[in-house]
């Protein structure tokens, strides 16, 4: 009722420990070599085992920055994307906290929801700056959160420092088209 109406036509959840067709090898470094690693197979639905591709994730984060829709259709309606955008827990007031399945941060007092993950071999993360109207999903495989947390600081200040960013519009994400930033 999610995938396949955004177009997410590559991505699924792992539901025996067999490797899907297409699935990069992750590795980790060991000793001065990289050593793949087997598939992480992880019963925690929905919270683990989502595998998508880079495309497939474009297509979720244009639902989420456009009310639910992709330009072909709508899986949830403007208010209840704001509800699932909106703090549903914090510690204190003046303290990020979490929304509806994303993580709050503040990244140079701009409001960014996402989530991140990593599986053996695999480290991802998903970042929207919904007042922005901008996204983006980043996948290693490679187990490391020090180099994800390095690429993931350059691109938001460079996001943010921008400032006037062009508004994400409804779009086919069949074909997906990408804009390079």
């Amino acid at each position: 009722q999610i995938l396949a109406p955004l177009g997410m036509e590559r991505s699924g959840y792992l539901l025996d420990a067999s490797l899907p067709e297409g699935l990069a090898t992750g590795y980790t470094y060991d000793s001065g070599s990289y050593v793949p690693q087997p598939v992480d197979y992880d019963d925690d639905y929905p919270g683990g085992s989502l595998v998508a591709t880079a495309a497939d994730m474009a297509c979720f984060i244009v639902a989420q920055l456009t009310g639910g829709c992709d330009g072909e259709g709508c899986i949830l309606g403007p208010d209840t994307v704001a509800q699932m955008q909106a703090q549903a827990f914090t510690h204190h007031p003046d303290l990020p906290g979490w929304t509806l399945g994303f993580q709050e941060e503040y990244l140079r007092g701009q409001r960014g929801i996402g989530h991140g993950g990593a599986i053996r071999g695999f480290t991802s993360d998903l970042l929207l700056l919904p007042e922005l109207g901008v996204g983006y999903f980043v996948s290693f495989n490679h187990e490391s959160t020090g180099e994800a947390a390095g690429l993931l600081s350059m691109i938001e200040g460079r996001r943010i420092a921008v400032g006037s960013l062009p508004r994400v519009q409804p779009m086919s994400c069949s074909p997906i088209a990408f804009v390079s930033v």
